[in-house]
């Protein structure tokens, strides 16, 4: 949450590094890359914005595309791998059809 405008937010965090910025569920998702999330945050934060999270994900540049009847599968190896426990995060780029 921020005191400030979503155009005053976005020329604010572009300004500091950030790649992208949009509102979802009445909040803001800035994207940065990795070497510039620090000093976004930190400029966000010196302009009032309170920063409920900031974490690192990988978000695919093209998505794979499957049907819903193939998915059972994958979606089985994808739960299996989310419940090992030398996992620590998984991201994947399926769109499921």
């Amino acid at each position: 949450n921020c005191s400030i405008g979503f155009e005053d937010l976005f020329d604010i965090s572009l300004n500091a590094g950030a790649e992208d910025i949009t509102e979802h569920d009445k909040q803001f998702v800035v994207l940065t890359s990795v070497e510039s999330m620090t000093e976004v945050k930190k400029t966000l934060k010196n302009k009032g914005c309170f920063i409920q999270s900031a974490e690192y994900i990988m978000v695919p540049k093209t998505m794979q595309k499957i049907k819903k009847s193939e998915s059972e599968m994958v979606l089985n190896l994808l739960h299996s791998l989310e419940n090992n426990e030398d996992v620590s995060k998984l991201f994947s780029n399926l769109e499921i059809e």
